[in-house]
């Protein structure tokens, strides 16, 4: 016989069956225990059981909640299938959202003013949190955070061995399904915010709790970020700097080479009148100037420019890279090293060819023995107590004139074998063990027309130890003819040079320069990483020539077909270019390659306006000219990601 005693017994009997049944309940492996009239209870594990199949079913259908139609008349026409007070969605028609939510009042379907968010809203929000320094879960154990505060501490999340949602403040059990809805609205009420309620041109990130002052968003008339605060993602931020390797640090000596070679650039052609004719510091050069008129190399003088006639027979040569680049060198080490200038001695020299292509300047040509060679003897006999560092390469104009241009392969093989030459007779002829470092600035000129020297001088500084990029040229002012620089912008040029020396033989480091990373896409938006010297980097247009889509093109690969641009905005590292469509085939990016900013006289040259926040400066003439990293010329191929 069943044993059922009334409800409301006091009997021992009774409470001896509530505890083993209560037992049941706790402990058993099974979902379910029966009552005394034989009713099925939960068991602990059967609430799990269904708390968790609760929270799995809300995460399946969060988002498809209600009917769902692709316009209203749509919706109209079934009417009668929509019960009252029942939400549904459509398709929104002005495309500033995925679907708009409807409700049945009584008959009459009526917009709720709830909209779901597209995937570009989506994608526009994660490069914006890609920006930031997101909290990380920093506990240990079982749960799975899905919302932590400032100091990796769980708000919410799931514990997988209690089989429960956790965190602070939790919602009872009943309140499971709402979970996931009040997650974003919680998260926001934490952070003192609400959603924005406002109009106007302002697309809003981060309002404050009323949801009328915008605390971060984007100015789309104004085309910039704007808040009131500033983003930690532009925060004037300078990147460390990296330490060659020990095989690549230049040992110092009495007197320290910086041989310059290439073609006209390389000797001032058209530098006049020369600028440098005063030596402050104890820098030296041969006694027939920094070009070596006449081949004279018999005694060592002060380093200063002249204007007497280049061995390579050119009667316009000037203001040469020497004096600005061992000058500025000197400066920065003595403010940032605190080296005295006359404890480290600079020797600059250049042996460059005008209107000479790379084939006939390498290692057994008869300029490189004649000059070059030379060159590094005299300065070997005249101080045996030296060594060559640098070698700035200043040359690829040539190789852009040819018909056909020299192949990208061709450049790069024969600028990477001299770099080998060069080194290898220099340590022949004055012992040295230490590297010899190549300097290169990047030919902005016919890039139009060829891209192949441009982009192995990037090519080699990014994958050849002993290469280094100091700047392209696009930014500094060109002569008359559009080939050559001014006295002025030579001596701009040599800024950059000198602050790659100083970073190499004085920190012992790698020189930086405004590198290129990546390319990605997600919907219509592409995202370029760089890595720049000095954050954040910026678009320019002030300081820099503005140029048709501030340098940049997105190009098919297949069909050639330019991409669209319809906006762009800088953040931190970052630069974001929205397209007015997302592609339909795979697509690069290029800078610097296409268009040629206004009233910049460089022939079939191209230019743009990024560039990073380095505030150092040279003093040109009593004028401060900024040397800033100025993006390279570069193409990438764009990388389509999503998950």
């Amino acid at each position: 016989m069943a044993f059922n005693p009334p409800l409301g017994s006091t009997s021992p009997a009774v409470l001896l069956d509530n505890t083993t049944r209560l037992d049941n309940l706790l402990n058993s492996l099974a979902l379910v225990f029966p009552d005394r009239e034989g009713a099925d209870l939960d068991t602990w594990r059967g609430i799990m059981a269904k708390v968790t199949e609760a929270i799995e079913d809300a995460r399946k259908n969060i988002a498809p909640l209600g009917k769902q139609y692709t316009t209203l008349q749509e919706a109209e026409n079934d009417i009668a299938n929509i019960p009252a007070g029942a939400v549904f969605w459509v398709r929104s028609p002005d495309g500033n959202a995925l679907a708009d939510e409807y409700i049945n009042n009584s008959g009459t379907l009526e917009p709720t003013g709830r909209q779901m968010l597209s995937l570009e809203a989506f994608e526009r929000i994660a490069s914006f949190f890609s920006l930031m320094n997101l909290s990380v879960y920093k506990g240990n154990g079982p749960v799975f955070p899905w919302q932590t505060d400032i100091t990796g501490k769980v708000l919410l999340g799931y514990d997988s061995e209690k089989e429960s949602v956790v965190g602070a403040g939790l919602l009872a059990i009943d309140k499971v399904n709402e979970l996931i809805q009040v997650q974003i609205k919680t998260a926001l009420q934490q952070l003192g915010m609400a959603m924005y309620k406002g109009d106007g041109p302002v697309f809003p990130w981060y309002t404050d709790a009323t949801g009328n002052k915008v605390l971060l968003g984007y100015d789309k008339d104004l085309q910039r970020v704007v808040g009131a605060f500033t983003a930690n993602a532009n925060q004037i931020i300078r990147a460390p700097l990296i330490p060659l390797a020990e095989h690549l640090r230049p040992i110092v000596k009495a007197m320290n080479i910086m041989q310059g070679y290439g073609q006209s650039l390389s000797v001032g052609a058209m530098g006049l009148p020369v600028i440098s004719t005063i030596q402050p510091y104890a820098n030296l050069t041969f006694v027939s100037g920094p070009r070596g008129y006449n081949h004279i190399y018999t005694a060592l003088v002060p380093l200063v420019e002249d204007n007497r006639t280049a061995p390579d027979g050119g009667g316009n040569r000037g203001e040469t890279f020497c004096s600005g680049a061992a000058n500025y060198a000197t400066t920065l080490a003595a403010i940032e090293n605190g080296v005295a200038p006359s404890d480290h001695v600079i020797f600059a020299a250049t042996a460059g060819k005008g209107g000479t292509k790379i084939a006939d300047l390498v290692k057994g040509t008869a300029w490189y023995n004649s000059n070059f060679l030379q060159q590094i003897n005299g300065a070997y006999a005249l101080n045996n107590d030296s060594a060559v560092h640098v070698v700035p390469w200043l040359q690829g104009e040539t190789d852009n004139d040819q018909s056909p241009p020299t192949t990208y392969p061709v450049y790069r093989g024969h600028l990477e074998g001299l770099q080998v030459s060069v080194e290898g007779d220099i340590k022949a002829i004055n012992g040295q063990q230490s590297p010899v470092h190549f300097l290169t600035y990047q030919c902005s000129y016919k890039v139009r027309t060829s891209t192949a020297v441009a982009l192995a001088q990037l090519d080699l500084a990014n994958e050849n130890e002993k290469f280094h990029l100091t700047t392209p040229c696009y930014h500094l002012p060109f002569a008359s003819d559009g080939t050559h620089l001014t006295n002025v912008g030579y001596k701009w040029l040599s800024g950059y040079i000198g602050r790659a020396y100083k970073t190499l033989v004085h920190d012992k480091c790698v020189p930086q320069y405004l590198k290129p990373v990546s390319a990605t896409l997600r919907g219509r938006v592409i995202t370029l990483l760089t890595e720049p010297p000095v954050s954040p980097v910026v678009i320019d247009t002030s300081k820099l020539a503005p140029t048709t889509d501030n340098g940049f093109r997105v190009k098919g690969i297949a069909s050639n077909a330019t991409q669209t641009i319809e906006s762009m905005m800088t953040a931190g590292k970052q630069v974001f270019i929205t397209l007015t469509e997302e592609p339909t085939e795979s697509v690069s990016l290029r800078y610097a390659l296409d268009y040629l900013g206004t009233g910049l006289n460089i022939v079939n040259g191209a230019s743009g306006n990024l560039r990073d926040s380095e505030p150092s400066t040279i003093n040109i003439l009593g004028v401060e000219r900024a040397l800033f990293n100025v993006c390279p010329h570069f193409e990438l191929n764009v990388i389509k990601v999503g998950e």
